[in-house]
């Protein structure tokens, strides 16, 4: 029952980083050394994709 919870938790906090990730301006991915194809290629990936 762990690993589900586990699993779970994991798919929630990349869903929630890809949604915080598709907010972020052109100036912001530079700061994070992300390029914008890069961000776009990561929001656009299903929550259950590492």
């Amino acid at each position: 029952m762990q690993a589900v919870a586990h699993v779970i938790n994991l798919w929630r906090v990349r869903a929630r980083s890809r949604a915080q990730l598709r907010t972020l301006d052109d100036r912001m991915l530079r700061d994070i050394g992300m390029s914008p194809d890069a961000a776009d290629s990561e929001v656009r990936k299903p929550f259950w994709v590492a």
